[in-house]
């Protein structure tokens, strides 16, 4: 039985638990808290949601020498996204590949992932926002963007609260000099919110309501 799982069945600690994504060059890599909050200034507004537990398989295959193992993550409603330019906004619908759909879309939480993973015409959206704008790079398969571009002003939908993404989050500095935007392509029927986004919030992970909640962190 996991760690938390045997905590909280045995009353040592509420079934909740959170993190808090600290940006690189922070004095930690994070913070996770186990029945609670962790100690991060935050908004007391939260955005509450649903969550499913859904399953994905790794590596292997018929030819491998062991079986694909199943990664199991927490996956949520997203709303859509919203990209601000002065006193316009821009809605971009990520419900399917179709640009004129703006059906809800379900992406996993994870913070093992890096980026913002999306169907592939709202990545392009996002990218094409970029100043001046990410191309997808097919060989690494990352969307390439100048260092010193100006990175757009997103944020996450989420039951129908907007989260603000920090732009220093949307440029990713690599360690051969060059740099990749923090949004890329998903190959799968869902989404994934990774750290890019997750940095800005505290995620709650509430097992005992079967919810997670968000609340958008204060400017670090």
């Amino acid at each position: 039985m996991p760690l938390f799982t045997s905590m909280y069945t045995q009353g040592l600690v509420a079934p909740v638990f959170s993190v808090a994504i600290n940006r690189r060059g922070e004095e930690t890599g994070g913070l996770l808290a186990l029945g609670g909050l962790p100690p991060v200034n935050h908004s007391n507004v939260f955005a509450c949601t649903p969550f499913k537990m859904t399953s994905t398989k790794g590596p292997g295959g018929v030819n491998a020498t062991f079986e694909a193992p199943q990664y199991k993550f927490y996956s949520i409603i997203v709303d859509g996204l919203t990209s601000r330019s002065g006193n316009s906004s821009i809605d971009i619908p990520i419900g399917s590949n179709r640009p004129s759909d703006d059906t809800p879309y379900n992406m996993h939480v994870d913070t093992g992932t890096t980026l913002i993973l999306l169907p592939e015409k709202a990545a392009d959206s996002v990218n094409d926002l970029f100043d001046p704008p990410a191309e997808h790079n097919f060989s690494t398969d990352v969307y390439d963007v100048d260092c010193g571009a100006k990175a757009p002003d997103l944020s996450v939908r989420i039951a129908g609260q907007a989260f603000h993404i920090n732009p220093l989050d949307l440029i990713i500095h690599a360690s051969d000099g060059s740099c990749f935007s923090g949004v890329d392509v998903s190959y799968i029927d869902k989404g994934t919110l990774g750290d890019v986004f997750l940095r800005n919030v505290v995620a709650v992970f509430d097992i005992g309501h079967l919810e997670m909640r968000f609340a958008e962190r204060e400017f670090y």
